[in-house]
């Protein structure tokens, strides 16, 4: 039997969003930097973590969640010409990490911020080989893994997509080259799920890799081709759960989001589509806890943001509609940690 359960991780360049299946605290991302209190998911006592990585850098965190008792924590470290965007976050043990990112003087950047969240401290930490934006970031075992991402600038210019992997060893402080992917992606279209061993990563921003779905075995160090996503969308979710991997929502243009929602089996190594989500989005931040998965805010457009929440019952397939966000979120990141 597959091992996703264990470790689970999601991740989408700038809108990455991460989950791990055990007991205790819940800490969620906000890439607008929307201050937010979301419905109860878990177990109450849990603290949720909110950063704006593109605009300002702003983060906060809920102690007493889902109480408002929010607190101000330090911003992530800005460059010498203002902050980054397009960064991806990872959440790997006890550390937040934001990686990559560009900034309109300097252009790409390499760089590594690792907030330590017992110490509510940012920590310097060694730059990742390659300068890349809209890159995906996941946790395999104890290791952190970049993939992916784009060599664009934001005054215009081709956006060029990226193959490569690097994985990132904290107990050391050393990156190593991995294998590149098959298939070159970037932009926010990119997401990855991770188990304890594999590390499983969908999309991109071009026609061509709106269905490539791929694995990397952290063991063998090696890359697999698997059955493409039998319905081409970018902007997907992509998260594990029970066992399997859920393809969530989407666009099929910029003017049409859709709701769309497909689990892979790894076991069988089959795509199956079931009940498909009660509103069409792309962008969302999604969390899976014992067998449900959570999906909160996105776009419906192509710029119109929601604050809708929906939960999925990964064992009795069915939706459900939750209480809406008090405000719009997109490109989220969360994550469940144990205390």
């Amino acid at each position: 039997m597959p091992d996703i359960g264990d470790v689970i991780a999601y991740a989408a360049g700038p809108s990455a969003t991460a989950a791990m299946a055990a007991t205790g605290l819940i800490y969620s991302v906000a890439l607008r930097g929307v201050l937010l209190r979301l419905p109860q998911l878990l177990q109450p006592h849990r603290s949720l973590l909110l950063l704006d990585s593109e605009f300002g850098g702003s983060l906060r965190r809920c102690k007493g969640f889902p109480e408002d008792n929010w607190e101000l924590l330090p911003a992530p470290p800005a460059g010498s010409a203002g902050h980054y965007e397009g960064a991806a976050a990872g959440l790997l043990g006890d550390f937040l990490y934001v990686c990559g990112g560009e900034c309109i003087s300097e252009g790409l950047t390499a760089s590594i911020r690792a907030f330590n969240i017992a110490c509510s401290a940012w920590e310097p930490r060694p730059p990742m080989p390659t300068a890349r934006a809209d890159c995906a970031v996941a946790a395999v075992g104890k290791r952190l893994y970049v993939v992916g991402g784009g060599r664009c600038f934001l005054g215009g210019g081709a956006l060029e997509d990226v193959a490569a992997v690097e994985s990132y060893d904290p107990s050391i402080g050393i990156w190593q080259i991995l294998a590149s992917m098959p298939t070159a992606r970037s932009f926010w279209c990119t997401s990855a799920a991770a188990t304890s061993r594999k590390l499983y990563v969908l999309g991109g921003c071009s026609v061509a890799t709106a269905q490539a779905f791929e694995c990397y075995d952290a063991h063998t160090c090696e890359w697999e081709s698997l059955p493409p996503l039998p319905t081409a969308r970018i902007g997907c979710s992509l998260v594990a759960a029970v066992a399997r991997l859920f393809a969530i929502g989407g666009n099929v243009s910029p003017e049409e989001a859709v709701s769309t929602t497909e689990i892979f089996d790894p076991c069988l190594g089959q795509w199956e589509q079931v009940a498909a989500m009660p509103t069409a989005r792309r962008s969302s931040a999604v969390v899976a806890s014992l067998g449900m998965i959570y999906v909160m805010g996105g776009y419906q457009m192509m710029r119109e943001q929601t604050c809708v929440v929906e939960c999925f019952d990964s064992r009795c397939r069915t939706w459900e509609v939750l209480p809406s966000l008090p405000s719009v979120l997109n490109r989220g990141f969360a994550a469940i940690v144990r205390p």
